[in-house]
């Protein structure tokens, strides 16, 4: 989730068939989400669009290479990420049982939650200079005006213009001129 900016309930939702490790894709079909009540129901995205494929890094891919592994079982109709019981991942206990110890651990007093990765994606992809096309189609974000008015604020950015400076002088057309030839170049020019 980090690395893909997949919302929880589509990594709840995600099957083993939904996972292209060839390509490095996840296709997200579906979302699991808990209604009230308690009861968990497998639904389709909110809208057609959301239905789409989001690149994963290698790395990933390896990671859930060793994953399938351990939890394949033949028809690829199973849920990719599972609990201790064998049902499929829910927020609640991922904060309860994962994150909230991790920052516990970490000494962090900051309360996050598993939701928090996909806004750790979105705003480390905006600073790494990814493609705002990217990331709103990762994202399933209707505009990158979306992506930028909810998400840009949160990236830091020392040295703003110092890129756009650099860009200008890699692109001189003219060599350097010798400081003679340069006053005789302004002469004229006046």
């Amino acid at each position: 989730m980090f690395f893909s900016g997949i919302r929880v309930a589509e990594v709840s939702a995600l099957k083993w068939k939904h996972i292209d490790l060839t390509k490095g894709v996840v296709k997200i079909q579906r979302n699991l989400v808990r209604q009230k009540g308690g009861k968990v129901v497998n639904i389709p995205p909110k809208t057609e669009r959301s239905i789409r494929d989001v690149k994963i890094p290698e790395f990933i891919v390896e990671s859930l290479r060793e994953r399938w592994k351990r939890t394949w079982k033949s028809d690829g109709g199973e849920f990719g990420f599972l609990n201790k019981q064998g049902r499929p991942v829910h927020r609640h206990p991922i904060n309860r049982c994962v994150i909230n110890p991790t920052l516990e651990k970490l000494g962090i007093t900051t309360r996050i939650s598993i939701k928090d990765t996909r806004a750790c994606f979105i705003t480390n992809a905006m600073d790494n200079n990814e493609r705002m096309s990217y990331v709103q189609k990762q994202v399933d974000h209707t505009t990158t005006r979306m992506t930028v008015d909810h998400y840009y604020r949160y990236v830091p950015a020392p040295g703003d213009g110092t890129k756009l400076e650099n860009a200008w002088k890699s692109t001189r057309i003219l060599p350097e001129l010798e400081k003679a030839e340069l006053q005789v170049f302004e002469k004229m020019m006046k």
